[in-house]
């Protein structure tokens, strides 16, 4: 696999300071996302994130004035439009919820755009050199991103929670989370952070190697598709029925994703 070329790279000083930000932008949007789905539901979340597109279009026209065709821009109407349409089901007014939840979609939306200028950094280093490049590669940027916010983020954990988890874990070989509803036990607990983690890691590889394939505005609409998918799922796993709205914006999104593809200028950005 090209993404796995070079290898791990030895930490340095110019190493961590290049994937700091990122590492910022990856606690602060995680923290506010999780933070807005325990005050509002998960769909006006996904609604919220939805809007990543057009947020990526604006940023690149007002910061560093890339114009696109006006074409891609009512493109990206239908896209909206529809994933706020798929994922309307449900809403509980809180003020702040909607604020963490359009904070996160905008450190994300931020970290996909300095993520790409640090891809085609590298990859301009990368020609006629073997593995000394002075830009992290696509790996070495999801390592050293993902180890910086592990390190970061450990005293926060051991201070909420972690300390009280291991007393309990000492005390009597186990972590009792009974009183808590809907928790579960330590192995089971322990299989779900293997999972999410597995995972989690699979899903920002993959989408790092997408991200250094295309624009993040295209990035932007993939990860608009993703959540439409999500919804879909839900309905079909949990036995959810679909409204008519949810339908109607269902195939909205996907007329937008095809006007999309046929506009020119997807990759402007670049």
């Amino acid at each position: 696999m090209p993404v796995l070329r070079h290898g791990i790279r030895k930490p340095s000083r110019e190493l961590i300071m290049t994937t700091l930000p990122l590492t910022a932008f990856q606690i602060g949007g995680h923290i506010l996302s999780s933070d807005a789905m325990s005050r509002i539901p998960v769909s006006l979340v996904h609604t919220i994130k939805g809007l990543s597109p057009l947020l990526t279009v604006l940023a690149y026209r007002f910061v560093f004035n890339v114009k696109y065709s006006y074409a891609t821009y009512m493109s990206l109407v239908p896209l909206t439009l529809g994933v706020v349409m798929a994922c309307s089901a449900s809403f509980k007014a809180n003020l702040l919820g909607l604020v963490y939840a359009f904070g996160s979609a905008l450190l994300f939306v931020t970290q996909n755009i300095v993520s790409k200028k640090l891809f085609n950094e590298a990859k301009a280093e990368a020609d006629g050199i073997s593995t000394r490049n002075k830009k992290p590669d696509k790996l070495n940027l999801l390592c050293y991103s993902s180890g910086l916010a592990f390190i970061l983020t450990l005293p926060i954990w051991l201070w909420s929670e972690g300390f009280s988890m291991i007393g309990d874990f000492l005390a009597d070989a186990s972590i009792e989370l009974s009183e808590r509803p809907g928790s579960l036990d330590h192995a089971r607990l322990g299989l779900e952070f293997i999972f999410n983690g597995s995972f989690h890691f699979g899903q920002n590889l993959v989408a790092f190697v997408l991200l250094g394939l295309v624009s993040p505005v295209t990035y932007s609409v993939a990860s608009l598709f993703k959540r439409v998918f999500v919804i879909v799922f839900a309905i079909i796993w949990f036995g959810n029925p679909m409204t008519g709205i949810q339908g109607f914006g269902i195939g909205l999104t996907i007329l937008g994703l095809y006007l999309y593809d046929r506009t020119s200028d997807a990759a402007k950005a670049d």
